[in-house]
């Protein structure tokens, strides 16, 4: 007859009924993965993921966790520093160059519609992500739709100034940029106006200079 203390029992993760000690080894073992695996769930969201298993989730959902596993508290800091108008917990804390990388990788999924089309991002990191998408595109018909879209909501020189969209720089493009240029600066709100002068000044300062750009 069992005693009391040799029924099953349960446990978070397993049920077993009470070990010996030569069992004691392998169940050590699989708590151990059980712990390895959470500790570790933060970076495997860094890891490079198929376009299958991005499908397969909310991409804003995505895009976020990814943001925050790349996040860099030192950074932040120095981030908040340099644009004290935004909110300190709008900003994840992302670098740069860690953003152009995400967003050349998430650029080539077709379902990253999903992202740029839902305006405002909750942070600071997924605006400047949404600018290095559509930097990437290099049609020019898609590229000012997503430009915009996006420029409403551009509220700070940081993001304003990181725009730099690919299908800019063709000089076969540079007759109808010009003519959207014109027209963002006359715009009414300071970051759409800004945009538009780095814009003609990037692109129209040299051979294709007219005096009436001024």
């Amino acid at each position: 007859e069992k005693k009391k203390t040799d029924l099953p029992f349960r446990t978070n993760t397993f049920e077993f009924v009470q070990p010996t000690q030569n069992q004691h080894k392998r169940i050590d073992i699989k708590i151990f993965h059980s712990l390895l695996v959470r500790t570790k769930e933060k970076r495997y969201l860094c890891r490079q993921q198929t376009g299958r298993n991005i499908k397969q989730r909310n991409m804003i959902q995505y895009i976020r966790q990814r943001l925050f596993a790349l996040q860099d508290m030192k950074y932040k800091d120095f981030q908040c520093k340099l644009t004290p108008g935004i909110p300190p917990e709008k900003v994840i804390g992302v670098r740069i160059p860690t953003l152009r990388k995400l967003a050349k990788e998430l650029s080539s999924h077709d379902n990253i519609n999903e992202f740029l089309t839902v305006l405002p991002h909750d942070y600071y990191d997924e605006t400047n992500l949404h600018g290095f998408i559509i930097s990437e595109i290099k049609d020019y018909g898609r590229c000012i739709t997503e430009v915009e879209r996006l420029l409403p909501f551009v509220d700070n020189w940081a993001t304003c100034d990181l725009l730099s969209p690919k299908a800019f720089k063709p000089k076969g493009n540079h007759a109808m940029l010009i003519n959207d240029t014109m027209r963002w600066m006359q715009s009414s709100k300071p970051f759409t106006i800004r945009f538009g002068m780095e814009t003609l000044m990037r692109y129209f300062l040299d051979e294709e200079f007219l005096p009436e750009y001024l």
